[in-house]
Formats: structure tokens, C-alpha cells, sequence
């Protein structure tokens, strides 16, 4: 799964630390967001990365692995 945010996109330091707790660009933000969601995504076995596009901004690419047996469910 794919999401983009259509803003500018993350600067290189952004970019770099957008999964690091505390890490925020937001004022008045915690910094928890990120780092919350890859360990939820890790700990369901899965992967989250961050990337620019031009023209597009930020993307966000979430991989899970797929399961035959919980297909069936």
C-alpha cells in the first residue's frame, strides 16, 4: 500500500528522521506519530518506508507479507 500526501514533501533531515521518536516538523507536535506507526507495522511482521516523489510529495510504502492460511478466514 502506497499513500501520498500531495504537500512538498520532507526535507533531507525529515526524510532521514521522520521514524525517530520525538522527531517532529510540526510545532507544538510530539514527534510519536511515525515512530508509533513502524513499530505497529513491525510488529505485525510488515515494513514502512518514506520516500519524496517530484511533483507528488512525500510517499509512505507500507509491506505486509501475505499469508495463505489467514486468507481463508
Amino acid at each position: 500500500m502506497t499513500l501520498t500526501d500531495g504537500r512538498p514533501g520532507l526535507s533531507d533531515q525529515a526524510l532521514q528522521s521522520v521514524f525517530l521518536p520525538f522527531f517532529t516538523t510540526r510545532q507544538g507536535g510530539l514527534g510519536l506519530g511515525m515512530a508509533l506507526t513502524q513499530t505497529l507495522v513491525q510488529g505485525l511482521n510488515g515494513d514502512i518506508s518514506a520516500e519524496n516523489v517530484a511533483g507528488s510529495g512525500a510517499r509512505f510504502t507500507l509491506r505486509f507479507p501475505f499469508n495463505a492460511e489467514e486468507q481463508d478466514r
